[in-house]
């Protein structure tokens, strides 16, 4: 039996300029990054990426001229990883709630739906806590606008959907946080567990990959 090994993972992010993001997606042997930088004429071509990724305070309402395309790299097979809190309608079934009235001191998480292992050897307290004080990483909510089960990753004390993995309503993967921030934060002192669940995401990414090519060498 001959293995199929997928090829480095291609994964861009978009730069509309915000302090430290280049070094949240540096380039190294792999993933390879590209930032596709947000100008007035915003249009990228996602033809060759496997993942895109918008960070914590991307513009969105370039994000909403682009809904149409984000919407065809998905349904194409694309994974879509969203990790703010997105005030135009531009995500294939959700939308974010905000929610500025929550006493952040009553913020807890907890674990729902994990079929990827995504929080395998994670400590969970780190997303509630910051130097003791909790409610830091998440803002708001997720809510579906399908009508399918709503695939809720982790949730708050209210059981609203905080992180939402959803391999089952498109053809593609959505990975979406109600703001709370991902990518490779912290590396030069070692993975915190921000960079551990990105990394993780990565890695169900490159499996989906692998799985899809020995279908297709089948």
């Amino acid at each position: 039996m001959v293995q199929v090994v997928a090829p480095p993972l291609r994964v861009a992010y978009i730069d509309n300029g915000i302090e430290g993001l280049a070094k949240a997606f540096q380039n190294r042997e792999e993933p390879f990054y590209t930032p596709l930088t947000v100008t007035r004429d915003f249009n990228p071509d996602l033809t060759d990426t496997d993942v895109l990724v918008v960070p914590n305070g991307s513009d969105h309402i370039a994000m909403a001229k682009i809904a149409d395309r984000v919407a065809d790299f998905v349904a194409a097979g694309g994974a879509l990883f969203c990790f703010d809190g997105w005030f135009t309608d531009w995500v294939p079934g959700y939308r974010w709630v905000a929610d500025p009235d929550t006493p952040t001191a009553e913020v807890r998480y907890r674990l729902g739906e994990d079929p990827a292992g995504l929080f395998d050897q994670i400590n969970l307290d780190d997303f509630i806590f910051m130097e003791g004080i909790s409610g830091w990483w998440a803002c708001g909510s997720i809510q579906a606008t399908h009508n399918q089960p709503m695939p809720t990753l982790l949730h708050d004390s209210w059981r609203r959907a905080v992180a939402v993995w959803d391999t089952q309503t498109t053809p593609g993967l959505l990975f979406l946080t109600a703001s709370g921030p991902l990518g490779e934060y912290g590396l030069d002192q070692g993975p915190g567990s921000l960079a551990r669940l990105y990394h993780n995401a990565l890695d169900a990414v490159r499996r989906r990959l692998a799985a899809a090519a020995c279908r297709s060498e089948a």
